[in-house]
C-alpha cells in the first residue's frame, strides 16, 4: 500500500534522527499509520494532502 510504506518511510526518518542524536534504540518506537488516521478526509484538495502529510511524536514519561 503506496501512503502506508510512504508514512511508514518518513516515521522510520525521525526514528534514526532521533537514534543519531543519542536516544536509545530501545526507546523509540516508528509506526506508519498510512490513511488509517487522517486529519482530513476526504482528501480533495492539496491542502487536505498536506495536512495527512505529517509526523506525530509521543512522549511518554517513565518513573524509573
Amino acid at each position: 500500500m503506496k501512503t502506508f510504506n510512504l508514512s511508514w518511510t518518513r516515521a522510520n526518518a525521525i526514528k534514526e534522527f532521533l537514534i543519531k542524536q543519542g536516544i536509545d534504540s530501545n526507546r523509540v518506537k516508528a509506526t506508519g499509520q498510512g490513511h488509517l488516521n487522517p486529519v482530513v478526509y476526504p482528501e480533495r484538495k492539496e491542502e487536505d494532502f498536506t495536512k495527512n502529510r505529517r509526523v506525530e511524536i509521543v512522549c511518554l514519561k517513565n518513573n524509573w
